[in-house]
This record gives structure tokens, sequence and C-alpha cells, in this order.
């Protein structure tokens, strides 16, 4: 079953746009805002715990709350506005960054239903958050 998170907002902030977070290797990692200063990378063992995750995408479930891991390979990542909202876009083919933005904007995203609707924060799994 596909798994689907739903960024909500009305509107991406400006100081957010085309904004890219990339890793020296390791996961990335998408917490609730609220969580976001539980996460303490390398300093606990969430880091590692974050690199345990097989594949494109997993749950991390930690004694403070769940963070989805973008896993598989350290892949430029940001987010784009859409016309229904915003969506998490992970760089692996594309000739340049405005071909990449342009198919996020536009592509069929009515397959997958959304399981759960959060706030997020997007992080390098290695460091801790402030």
């Amino acid at each position: 079953m596909p798994m689907a998170v739903v960024l909500r907002s009305t509107r991406m902030a400006d100081s957010l746009a085309m904004a890219w977070i990339e890793s020296a290797g390791g996961p990335l990692v998408v917490l609730p805002r609220s969580l976001r200063s539980a996460w303490m990378g390398v300093a606990a063992d969430d880091y590692d715990a974050a690199c345990s995750v097989d594949g494109y995408l997993g749950l991390l479930r930690r004694p403070w709350g769940d963070a989805l891991v973008l896993g598989d390979e350290p892949l430029r990542t940001s987010v784009v506005q859409r016309h229904d909202g915003l969506a998490i876009v992970r760089w692996r083919f594309a000739p340049g960054t405005s071909a990449l933005m342009d198919a996020a904007r536009v592509a069929n995203l009515d397959g997958p239903r959304p399981v759960e609707t959060i706030e997020v924060a997007l992080l390098d799994g290695r460091r801790p958050s402030a």
C-alpha cells in the first residue's frame, strides 16, 4: 500500500521557495514541527536508527514520536508548491532544476491516499535540530 504524507499549508513561505537540503551521505528525516527539538542526530542514537531504515521511505518510531526517513540515496530534496498543496521532491534524474520543479508541479498524485496530515520540518539526519 502506498504511503503518502500531506504537508499542510495554504502557501509555501517565500523564504522556503526553491530551497534545497542535502546530506553528506546519511538519510534525510521529516518530522512534525512539534517534535523538531527532540531529534538529536548523532548526539543520540537517532541517526543510527534512521540509517537502519531500508528502502526509499520508512517510518522510524522513536520514544518521543515518529519520523519519516527519506532513505536509499542522499538525494537533493526540496518542497514544491502545487495547486493541491505542498509536495516533497527528491532529485534523482532531471536535466535541471526548472524541468524537475515543472514536472513536480503537474505530476498526477491521485493514486496514493494520505494516511496522515501533519506540519513538518525537513532535516539532515546527522545533525541535532535546534
